[in-house]
Formats: C-alpha cells, sequence, structure tokens
C-alpha cells in the first residue's frame, strides 16, 4: 500500500512591505468600495462560485474547511460544508463504482475460472465530523458485491456492510508545525503507496486497525503507526481485528522547492508479524518481516521522475527472507488541452532461482494482501 501521500511544502512568510501614507479623506471615500462588497459572497445575496473537487485517493484527507463561504454555491459544496457551530462542522460524501468484468486466464489459469464475466458493485457513505480544528470523528460504510462470479469469492471480491473505516483524531498546534493522532480503522497510503494502499483495484478496500501520530513542521513530516491488520469477511458488519498480525513503523520525509520545480525525499520502515502465513511453494508458518524503502520524486516543469528501492529481510518458520524490488518512472506532461502525459516505467523485482537455498525470495509487502504491483511480481517470479 504506498497512502498517496501528498506533497508538504513549506510556504515562506512574505516580509511586510512599509504601509504608504494615509490618503486624504476625500479620496480614501472616493476609492473605498461599497460596503456589501467587502462581505463575504454568502452576505451579498450574490450565488457564490462552486470550487472545483479536490478529490483524493483516500476520502479521510480531503478538506473541506475552505468552503464556508462558497457552501451556498449548489448542491455539493452544501453537503461539503455543514455548519453546526463557529468552526464546528460536518461534511458528507459517498461513491458508487458499477463495473463488469471480463477476467481470461484468471490466476494464470489455475483453480475455477470465470470464463464468462461477472458484474461488481461497491457503494459507499462516509460523514466527517470537524471541532473547531482540534478534534475530528470520521466514519466510512463500504458495501461491495460480486454477481456472476464463477472463480472463488474472496473478501477483495466481496464484502457486505461494514466498517471500512471507524476512527477519532486528535490535532496539537507545535509553533508552526502541528501533531495529529488518530485511532481506529482507517485507510492508509504513504509514498507512492508500494507498500501501504488502500487496494483502489480491488472490489473491496482496505483498511488497518492502527493508532497513528503524524507531525509537520516547516519542510519536514513523519511519524509512526502501531496496530494490526483487518480480519476481512464476506458477512454483514463481521470484519474485526486481527490480533495475529501486527504491524508497526515509521516514515519520514522533506519536501524541496515551489511551484513548477519541486522534490520530495521519503524514507519508511515497517516490521510485521504474521501468526501463520502460506505460499503456493511453502506450508504455513509464521512470516516475520522488516521492510525499508526510500523514495525520490521530484518536477521540474514538464518533467518528472519517481524512483523507489525497497529490501526487505526477515524470516518465514526455518527460511530465512531476502528480497528487493526497484521502481522508476520518468514523465512528462502537457499543460494544454486534456493535459495529457507521456510516461515510461521501469519494475525490477527479486526471484527465487533456488528452492533449496534455504531462502525465500519472493517480495511481499506488509499490508494483509498483496498490492497490484506486487500481485503481478509474485507472480512472474
Amino acid at each position: 500500500m504506498f497512502d498517496l501521500l501528498a506533497p508538504v511544502l513549506a510556504a515562506s512568510a512574505a516580509q511586510a512591505s512599509p504601509a504608504p501614507p494615509p490618503a486624504p479623506v476625500d479620496v480614501a471615500q472616493k476609492d473605498a468600495a461599497p460596503a456589501e462588497a467587502q462581505l463575504p459572497p454568502s452576505q451579498t445575496g450574490e450565488r457564490p462560485k462552486a470550487p472545483k473537487p479536490a478529490f483524493r485517493p483516500i476520502n479521510h484527507d480531503e478538506d473541506y474547511s475552505g468552503f464556508r463561504d462558497v457552501r451556498d454555491a449548489n448542491l455539493w459544496t452544501r453537503l461539503k460544508y455543514l455548519p453546526i457551530v463557529g468552526n464546528t462542522y460536518a461534511t458528507l460524501g459517498g461513491e458508487l463504482r458499477l463495473r463488469p468484468e471480463l477476467r481470461l486466464g484468471e490466476r494464470w489459469g489455475r483453480g475455477p475460472q470465470d470464463d464468462d464475466g461477472n458484474f461488481q458493485q461497491r457503494s459507499r457513505i462516509w460523514g466527517d465530523l470537524q471541532i473547531e480544528g482540534l478534534f475530528r470523528a470520521f466514519v466510512d460504510l463500504e458495501h461491495a458485491t460480486s454477481t456472476g462470479l464463477d472463480s472463488v469469492v474472496a473478501p477483495i471480491e466481496e464484502g457486505r456492510l461494514d466498517f471500512n473505516q471507524a476512527f477519532v483524531e486528535a490535532h496539537v498546534p507545535v509553533g508552526q508545525g502541528r501533531i495529529v493522532a488518530r485511532l481506529g480503522r482507517q485507510e492508509i497510503g504513504i509514498g507512492n503507496q508500494t507498500v501501504f494502499d488502500m487496494r483502489e483495484g480491488a472490489n473491496t478496500r482496505r483498511s488497518l486497525d492502527l493508532l497513528r501520530v503524524m507531525a509537520t513542521q516547516g519542510p519536514w513530516d513523519g511519524g509512526f503507526l502501531t496496530g494490526h491488520a483487518v480480519l476481512e469477511k464476506l458477512g454483514t458488519f463481521d470484519d474485526k481485528t486481527n490480533h495475529d498480525y501486527d504491524l508497526t513503523g515509521f516514515h519520514a520525509g522533506r519536501s524541496f522547492g515551489a511551484g513548477a520545480r519541486t522534490g520530495r525525499a521519503e524514507a519508511l520502515f515497517v516490521s510485521s508479524d504474521r501468526a501463520s502465513l502460506a505460499f503456493d511453494s511453502e506450508a504455513a508458518a509464521r512470516d516475520q518481516r522488516r521492510t525499508l524503502s526510500l523514495r525520490y520524486a521530484g518536477r521540474r516543469d514538464a518533467w518528472s521522475i519517481d524512483v523507489e528501492g525497497i529490501r526487505q529481510w526477515g524470516s518465514f518458520g526455518d527460511l530465512d527472507i531476502s528480497a528487493y524490488y526497484v521502481t522508476g518512472t520518468a514523465a512528462y506532461g502537457w499543460a494544454s488541452g486534456w493535459k495529457p502525459k507521456l510516461a515510461l516505467r521501469v519494475d525490477v523485482g527479486s526471484g527465487d532461482k533456488n528452492p533449496n537455498d534455504g531462502k525465500i525470495a519472493p517480495m511481499r509487502h506488509s499490508s494483509p494482501s498483496r498490492s497490484p504491483i506486487m500481485a503481478t511480481l509474485a507472480r512472474i517470479i
């Protein structure tokens, strides 16, 4: 899962220029705008212009605190900013995804096959309560089904109505920075979402039961997380904390530049301990892994690069774990028209040529199941 972590760029404070001498009273009165024009649009009787949607891959990362003066623009803005009292407000959101599928050579032809197609639907509804910018409560319900699927129906294909997310959060200002503590079920995506992601490609999204603490200070940000995976089931309100799958991690990042020339460096370390895990080539055993990821992403005008290297080590039963994964993307984007982008991506992952060397090498990230990138890698090797 690498929850997309948006760059945190520090904006330096502009130095105030000396104030001009006061204008004569008659000139000041002549140039002054009518009092009504200085009021927020919501108080002038004029219909405010609706802002462009700022949707994010993880919905709890969206910020609608600035919608106070534009909430009357349309129904969408009114749902995104529901004033309660003072700076306390609520946000409502939802998603409906309908997807027909045709799977050819599913799992490389192994096991039951779905040769005649299937239909998937995923519906979600969420609510966000923001209390004076200091406290927060977030709930996200998800209902996903697969119809006509002849192969194995796994929790990534179907999950009846259940809590996809449910957490509380506290914000503590520290000088020019901020500390955020979040507790509960939550989606997470860090960096390029290679180690942690929300599993958008599957029919059901993924969340974890965590305590997560995050901090920002100038161009720096980072934090730690600890908790468990979620044991996903097919029924209604039956997902629960998987106490046999522990996770602990630390991450840090720094942003550079501004405008059209920016960069970001990130580091992530995750320790996972799973009581029982089985591979096609190995019987179930305890899986203990350490994962280290180093990433740099930068943009210079129309060009951008994203490079990441991952090293994984640990033990699987009596076997040693030794794996690596490297990915790099170079892209050129056009700013006009539909703003197309042309990119070249290269992925390289470790394999296991000798099954009798006492090692197991295929990369596996530390979340409950593989992301699409890791699944492809595991199948190839």
